[in-house]
């Protein structure tokens, strides 16, 4: 069951994750990914509500220089989206951050690829940024199955008892 935390992660970010299309699961798996960096409760919430609000304008090039920021880390818009044009899993988003940042970095250093994500999420947004990307894609894939797994089981518990 969620924590006293992970929800008020989740009422801080209201309706922003339901219109950007993003799944529970996905939401409460990157709110987990930076429990262990101290971002908890409505202040997480509210940084991924702002991050996915930002990757929206970027999205549908209402940002302007941050469209700029990300293509020097090699993001295009497109990227961000699925086929029908709406914004991709959150996961996935993070993901792709990740790897992009990365490669930036080797050619130009942890400093100005920092930089770049504070120009791009502003300073606490990018901190959380750099707290999910922290983790390997791997950890996350194993937070979204451990919490899938977890909603399946509690689903199934709830069924019987009502069966019962």
């Amino acid at each position: 069951f969620p924590s006293h935390d992970t929800l008020s992660s989740i009422r801080a970010m209201g309706i922003i994750a339901t219109n950007s299309g993003q799944s529970l699961e996905n939401i409460v798996t990157i709110l987990a990914s930076v429990s262990k960096s101290g971002i908890e409760g409505s202040t997480a919430g509210n940084n991924l509500s702002n991050i996915l609000t930002t990757l929206q304008n970027i999205a549908s090039s209402q940002a302007g220089s941050k469209v700029d920021f990300m293509n020097q880390l090699g993001i295009s818009q497109k990227d961000l989206l699925q086929s029908d044009g709406s914004l991709k899993s959150i996961v996935e988003v993070f993901n792709i951050i990740r790897a992009k940042v990365e490669e930036f970095s080797k050619a130009n250093g942890k400093a100005a690829s920092n930089s770049i994500l504070t120009a791009i999420f502003g300073g606490s947004d990018a901190n959380f940024v750099s707290a999910v990307i922290k983790n390997t894609e791997s950890d996350i894939q194993r937070l979204n199955t451990t919490l899938l797994t977890s909603a399946e089981t509690s689903q199934n518990f709830q069924k019987n008892l009502s069966l019962a």
